[in-house]
């Protein structure tokens, strides 16, 4: 079974980031398998499943959380190393 580690990569409004990210997974070959949007109140919230590394990666995108990585750790740590000098 997979370690499982969750991230939060930065704020939910930074557009760059959200299309780095965006890019990145693309460019890396990953596949939207699932998503999920709404709105309740003030708050926002995107939940994407996106198949990355033969693995399952969870991106949210919550309102007063930020931009949430969820999934193997070695790719959520692959993904945070990626973005840490931005």
């Amino acid at each position: 079974m997979e370690n499982q580690k969750t991230i939060i990569l930065g704020t939910e409004y930074d557009e760059q980031l959200i299309n780095d990210l965006n890019r990145l997974l693309i460019n890396e070959g990953a596949a939207f398998t699932n998503g999920i949007e709404g709105v309740a109140g003030s708050q926002d919230y995107k939940s994407y499943d996106i198949r990355f590394k033969n693995s399952i990666i969870k991106v949210e995108i919550e309102t007063y959380i930020g931009l949430l990585i969820t999934g193997d750790e070695s790719i959520v740590d692959y993904i945070s190393a990626t973005f840490k000098n931005r």
